[in-house]
């Protein structure tokens, strides 16, 4: 079931996993923020940059396991999960709210 929040305080909150308080993960924030101009480009630029320079795990196919935000930041690889939550911090970090929808993918059925 989707849950979907009217409160759009819930989009910038601080998490566990959404850690975007981390000081590296506000001094990318802070380096996209400053290398553009509005909350599109910013969102644009937050995009790029997690799809291009941080590593898919398994594309890579580096056994390193990250989950929060900082981990990915920091280890330069993630899951697609990993890579989310770095990029709703990177948006949170600089006040764009951002919130993430997951789908369960498998191979079952598909012979």
């Amino acid at each position: 079931m989707l849950d979907i929040q009217d409160d759009i305080s819930s989009y910038l909150a601080f998490s566990h996993y959404i850690d975007w308080n981390e000081p590296s993960v506000q001094r990318k924030a802070k380096e996209l923020k400053d290398s553009t101009e509005g909350e599109i480009e910013l969102a644009k630029a937050a995009y790029y940059f997690v799809r291009d320079e941080i590593k898919h795990s398994w594309d890579v196919q580096d056994k390193r396991v990250t989950a929060t935000a900082s981990d990915a930041l920091r280890e330069g690889v993630g899951i697609c999960w990993a890579k989310s939550n770095l990029l709703a911090a990177l948006l949170r970090a600089n006040g764009i709210p951002a919130g993430i929808c997951y789908q369960r993918l498998t191979l079952e059925g598909l012979r």
